[in-house]
């Protein structure tokens, strides 16, 4: 008999989180409390604004369809004020008319590619790269072609980077860009964005065919002072080519609501995105909606929120930053004398990463048992060291876990690690031991640190949920909610 043929573009990895989440799972069935560094999920508290007018959407009765191409008013109004707002030296003004509503940032990713992509064609995409960049463009019968993005340059490309890929794929349509990026943290001043830019209106005159998709996601943990894009440099003509993606999960953490926008001059592309969206969701909900309308309108006209969304973050990323920066220097004379690179080039000053390279502190480090003998295995990779962080209850530390560099297209043997520092204070300086903890066990170097993993350590995590919000939940249980 004859057996389904499925496609093969349909054919995605699975999502690299599945084995991450497993791992937890298996820790917190035995007790064990774990630092998960791996996934972005924004922590910082939902805005009562956002909240209410959620709240009061779903009161109204509100739970009809609504076409996720059009969108709410309110919607489409808070996605236009807030690409003017990241984009405020522009002087362009969109509006409603260059907004499509989407059920989140990799909707809209997914209909905007796919209106380009198509079997045959490829996008570029600049390596280290989040790795959900891949799955839309295979699924839509596409390649993903890698552009190295060089840490000496920032991670920021240069028109020769853009030409010499598009040269050797002349099937590249799409080009694919994000900052602050994910996964290394790099930022655009106005120095780097004015030259970036300049190097898009440069391949937008030879290429005139290529779109560039400039992903938005992080651009609302940057202070208002400090947020840069390429969009004010844009030529019209490359701005005709260009579609920004906007997010509410970060900025206003909203990621399991799944709401954003798609923004563009290009009424074509829009026209070809929205009936995408409609065809594939039918509706984003009206409290998301409203939501996202509230979030933007808050984030668009106070600046001093959007001051304390970052330090949010900030503070996270400086308690692990610090960890680091002592790892490095204490336990390998290279980076101590300047010959290596720090294992971090400082703390990004937006988003909530930070893009560790752990090769001149761990490459090659014999991996202990925990009897304190040998073992005959060696540190290679990301993945091994990533490995290491999630065995250390078996010596006495809060076991850690982040993303392997491999996930965003490193090599492995770069031995880089991305660390999400999303979780409480007090989450941040457990890690923080933890990492100097892992560094003396492979290096011999004395930290200071002693092992940390409480004795009684079941009550602390209970389905990889941390205490607050186990309490969160309780109260709720006890309220009928």
């Amino acid at each position: 008999m004859k057996e389904i043929e499925f496609a093969k573009r349909f054919d995605l990895s699975p999502s690299p989180y599945g084995e991450i989440y497993a791992m937890i799972g298996e820790l917190n069935a035995k007790g064990i409390p774990i630092i998960n560094m791996a996934p972005g999920n924004p922590t910082y508290p939902l805005l009562p604004e956002v909240s209410e007018a959620m709240i009061r959407t779903i009161r109204k009765g509100e739970t009809r369809y609504i076409p996720s191409g059009t969108g709410t008013q309110n919607h489409k109004k808070g996605a236009a004020d807030l690409a003017n707002y990241v984009c405020a030296r522009n002087g362009s003004g969109f509006s409603q008319e260059n907004v499509v509503v989407t059920n989140g940032c990799a909707h809209g990713y997914w209909a905007v590619t796919g209106s380009v992509i198509e079997p045959g064609k490829s996008a570029g995409i600049l390596s280290p790269y989040y790795g959900y960049y891949g799955a839309p463009i295979k699924s839509h019968g596409g390649e993903v072609r890698i552009i190295e993005a060089r840490r000496e340059n920032g991670y920021v490309p240069t028109y020769e980077d853009l030409r010499e890929a598009i040269i050797k794929h002349p099937e590249i349509v799409a080009l694919v860009f994000n900052f602050p990026h994910n996964p290394t943290g790099a930022m655009l001043n106005e120095e780097k964005a004015k030259s970036f830019a300049d190097a898009i209106n440069k391949i937008n005159k030879e290429f005139p065919h290529i779109l560039f998709i400039d992903d938005l996601a992080y651009i609302n943990l940057v202070r208002p002072r400090d947020i840069r894009t390429t969009y004010p440099h844009l030529t019209p003509e490359a701005r005709q080519n260009t579609v920004l993606l906007i997010s509410g999960s970060k900025s206003v953490s909203l990621a399991n609501s799944r709401v954003g926008a798609v923004v563009s001059e290009n009424r074509e592309l829009l026209r070809r995105v929205g009936n995408a969206v409609i065809a594939s969701v039918m509706s984003v909900p009206y409290f998301a909606n409203e939501g996202f309308a509230a979030g933007s309108e808050v984030l668009t006209t106070g600046w001093k929120v959007s001051d304390e969304i970052v330090d949010h973050y900030q503070l996270r990323m400086g308690i692990i930053g610090k960890a680091l920066d002592d790892i490095g220097r204490k336990c390998s004379d290279k980076i101590a004398s300047g010959d290596a690179p720090p294992i971090i080039d400082g703390v990004p000053a937006g988003g909530m990463f930070l893009w560790a390279d752990m090769s001149k502190v761990f490459k090659g480090k014999e991996i202990p048992l925990p009897n304190g003998e040998p073992s005959g295995k060696f540190i290679a990779s990301g993945a091994d060291i990533n490995n290491f962080l999630v065995g250390l209850h078996e010596f006495g530390y809060v076991p850690v876990i982040t993303v392997p560099g491999e996930l965003f297209g490193t090599k492995p043997g770069d031995c880089f690690l991305r660390f999400a520092c999303v979780e409480s204070e007090e989450d941040m300086k457990i890690a923080a031991e933890s990492l100097k903890g892992a560094a003396q066990l492979l290096t011999g170097v004395n930290l200071g640190v002693r092992p940390n993993l409480p004795k009684q350590n079941a009550s602390r995590y209970r389905h990889g949920m941390p205490r607050d919000a186990i309490e969160l939940r309780r109260g709720a249980d006890e309220r009928g909610i």
